[in-house]
């Protein structure tokens, strides 16, 4: 399903708003709207795609619009199997395996703190982003979505806690 069809959606009287959003066309850019993502209003989207795919799935440009929601985002690629548990009154999302991502890049100064110098998951090491509510190892794979203008680090848990921001429930920083 790509925008079009998710326009028509849209347009219809049916009420499509969720808890988990099977993300379409394995997150590519023609799919998955700012306008359905708002009418829906997902906690969790989940994307199949392969690793290193030749088609670039996910988009960045999706994975963007998800995160900008504040979205929790699963993908098969980094995640293998991503199984959703309910009670319908709550749910956990559990999977095979947690992403290790390529260490960040060094930045400069950024909101008068500098990121640590080797970005080790040490107690005292978090970011965030000034766009989220999150914050997450350097390793996550989320934080290697944040782009280097809105990166915020934190020296503690408190730190980050106390500036409004919870823990990542991707990488599980401590809370």
């Amino acid at each position: 399903m790509e925008g079009e069809v998710e326009v028509q959606i849209l347009d219809s009287s049916v009420n499509i708003n969720t808890h988990f959003l099977k993300v379409a066309h394995h997150g590519s850019k023609t799919s998955t709207t700012e306008e359905f993502i708002e009418k829906t209003s997902p906690q969790v989207a989940v994307i199949t795609a392969g690793e290193d795919n030749r088609y670039g799935h996910p988009h960045e440009d999706t994975i963007e619009r998800l995160d900008n929601y504040n979205i929790d985002i699963y993908t098969t690629a980094r995640n293998g199997n991503i199984v959703i548990i309910t009670d319908g009154e709550s749910y956990s999302v559990r999977t095979e395996y947690n992403s290790k991502l390529k260490v960040l890049e060094e930045k400069e100064e950024y909101n008068q703190k500098d990121p640590p110098e080797d970005k080790s998951e040490e107690e005292g090491k978090f970011v965030g982003s000034v766009n989220s509510d999150k914050y997450h190892w350097p390793s996550c794979r989320w934080a290697e979505n944040i782009k280097e203008e809105n990166e915020i680090w934190f020296v503690s848990t408190k730190e980050a806690q106390e500036a409004g921001y919870e823990a990542c429930g991707t990488c599980s920083p401590p809370s």
